[in-house]
């Protein structure tokens, strides 16, 4: 098995399957609890179930949540559980739960496995925890399962059911080929190389007589109303309530900041952290013999280099928690200063470690941890107060009082805001200076002149209520005070059509036996010799335009082409193939198997589709979205 997967690994088909593992790694990894996987048989509160395999609401629940959790890290912003996007998220995780078991099934059925060998040689194989020598780094590998909560058995087991279903899936896939004729075509065509001379004509460098009489204005201006239309201005009060803001106002005895260290004292705790040298070995005999060099006098670091090729790795400095493999963790932590250890088994391998350094375990005393605890007990207060505050605050506001009394009434900052358009920019263009701006702005412009608005959460647990004051509706400017406006735009565009008049000049003189080279000279413009392009793009910032151009073109053609900033001229010097080079024989190797990953996307999707009419599936959607999306 080992040995057909290292020739697995020099196909394309394999390094999809190392994609799509790596993929899994990080969707699912990422969201699943793998000691609590799907069952077999129905359970008494089974949500989903596939070909007899269940999973109940707090599965599928664990996953939601730790998609919702991943998300929004990655996004940087709150995902409100009420929203469209929370219901998108736990539709895809349903989703994604039916099409794995799917793919389980299918697998078992035709006794597809996956052995600790196998396992062993894949994960040494991803990219995702190799070093820049594409080397398997163990500080990566502990790192990523420390973010994700794993141990060790838990991270092999569910990479265990994902090779499997890799596998399967990759029996598929062999009969997956590109011909030759197909693929020398798009190659040809995607990687085919033009070479052009170019001139850029910028508007900021047109000269010329630039002096419009007002009947010119006023005509431009009548001609282009709209593009004068000023937007919609809107006044508002806002009265706004923040939990750092009402923190402050919360006092914190003595007493309370001590007691509340004495019962959080565990918090306060600097455990143990060791610097941990660790080196993996594929047998056990590999791990007792470098064991054997190193008590004849050889250096962890020779003995390891000599046994795997491999220098030893540092695991960094790290409390016995973060060592997610419990033999590991206690043998750590059990060893003197300066001593390896004996061989280890783990899931991965045999492993040698030595400690480095230790720095003892301590306990922050009260004095030092006193103003972060007084601003957390505060905090804390807070936010417990400013719900009962929001409350005051709906009865106030049903009692029709108005904005001004609600904030004297409940202690909120009332703000006066002046006119801002729907993106939050004043009049002179500068945005309001308050958070959330978003929410305030949305407000703002969905309440009515005089109204008050509903109550808004954000996202500290604070809210506000705003009252909009007065509306200027959207209007076309007067000429009369806007008159730089419409003389800068009239000169754009002047200086726009200038530029491509001179393009079109220098085209026709080039195409006449000039050199562009000269002709730039004389112009004073900026000139490029050598330029090279792809149908993608090029090596420098061109216009999307221009290129189009240059691959209509024949050799010795001249282009010209209006551009966003001016224009461009152009001259096509030479058309080079898509070469035999060893890059170019990469970047077809790398777009065969870009192209067969399309295709084996489409397979796939075709399959999941298949295998849901060929097994039962049994989907409980409306509890799922009751219990899980609040109402």
């Amino acid at each position: 098995m080992l040995e057909a997967l290292r020739q697995m690994t020099k196909s394309w088909i394999m390094k999809v399957i190392l994609g799509l593992l790596a993929l899994t790694f990080v969707v699912f990894f990422g969201a699943s609890d793998f000691g609590s996987g799907g069952f077999s048989g129905r359970q008494a509160n089974t949500v989903v179930e596939v070909e007899k395999v269940s999973y109940s609401l707090n599965q599928v629940s664990k996953e939601f949540n730790k998609q919702i959790q991943y998300l929004t890290r990655a996004s940087g912003g709150q995902i409100n559980l009420q929203s469209p996007i929370a219901t998108t998220i736990l539709k895809e995780t349903v989703s994604n739960i039916v099409t794995r078991s799917l793919f389980d099934a299918a697998a078992m059925e035709l006794g597809v496995s996956a052995s600790d060998v196998s396992i062993q040689e894949t994960v040494h194989n991803l990219k995702l925890f190799q070093n820049e020598d594409g080397i398997f780094d163990a500080v990566k590998f502990s790192s990523y399962l420390q973010q994700r909560g794993l141990s060790e058995e838990e991270f092999i087991f569910g990479a265990k059911e994902d090779l499997k279903r890799a596998q399967y899936l990759g029996t598929l896939q062999d009969s997956l080929t590109i011909s030759k004729p197909v693929l020398d075509a798009i190659f040809n065509h995607r990687f085919e190389k033009r070479i052009a001379e170019i001139t850029a004509i910028n508007i900021k460098d047109v000269k010329g007589n630039f002096n419009p009489s007002e009947n010119q204005l006023r005509a431009f201006y009548n001609e282009f109303k709209n593009d004068f239309r000023s937007p919609e201005y809107r006044k508002i009060k806002i009265a706004i309530l923040t939990i750092e803001e009402l923190s402050k106002t919360i006092s914190v005895n003595e007493e309370e900041i001590s007691k509340n260290y004495q019962d959080r004292i565990d918090d306060f705790i600097i455990k143990e952290k060791r610097e941990i040298i660790q080196s993996i070995f594929l047998t056990e005999s590999d791990a007792k013999n470098a064991r054997t060099l190193i008590n004849k006098g050889k250096t962890f670091y020779e003995a390891s280099k000599q046994i795997t090729g491999l220098p030893p790795v540092s695991i960094g400095k790290v409390n016995k928690d973060n060592i997610s493999e419990k033999k590991l963790a206690e043998t750590a932590f059990s060893l003197d200063l300066d001593t390896v250890s004996s061989p280890i088994e783990t899931p991965l391998g045999w492993n040698l470690i030595l400690v480095k350094s230790i720095e003892p375990e301590k306990t922050q005393t009260l004095a030092h941890v006193r103003e972060p605890l007084r601003r957390a007990i505060s905090m804390m207060k807070a936010r417990d107060e400013i719900y009962n505050i929001q409350n005051f605050v709906e009865d106030d506001l049903a009692a029709g009082l108005s904005i001004e009394e609600v904030s004297k009434e409940n202690g909120m900052t009332l703000l006066e805001l002046e006119h801002f358009d729907s993106r939050g920019l004043k009049r002179d263009e500068q945005l309001i200076k308050i958070n959330p701006i978003g929410q305030i702005v949305e407000a703002a412009f969905t309440t009515n002149k005089d109204e008050l608005s509903d109550i808004r959460e954000i996202a500290d647990g604070g809210f506000f209520v705003i009252k909009t004051i007065s509306i200027d509706p959207s209007k076309i400017e007067p000429f009369n005070l806007i008159t730089h406006k419409v003389s800068d735009s009239w000169l754009k565009r002047e200086k726009q059509r200038a530029a491509f008049k001179k393009a079109k000049e220098i085209s026709n003189i080039v195409s006449n036996g000039k050199t562009l080279k000269e002709v730039s000279i004389k112009h004073g413009l900026k000139y490029e010799a050598k330029n090279v392009f792809y149908r993608t793009g090029s090596e420098t910032p061109v216009p999307g335009p221009f290129i189009a151009a240059i691959f209509k073109a024949k050799v010795g053609d001249t282009v010209y082409v209006e551009t966003y900033d001016g224009a461009r001229v152009g001259k096509l010097t030479g058309i080079e193939k898509a070469g035999k080079t060893s890059e170019d024989k990469q970047k077809r190797e790398d777009l065969n198997i870009a192209l067969l990953d399309s295709m084996n996307r489409d397979l796939t999707n075709q399959l999941a589709a298949a295998l849901k009419k060929r097994y039962t599936i049994d989907v409980n959607h409306e509890l799922i979205e009751s219990s899980l999306i609040p109402q």
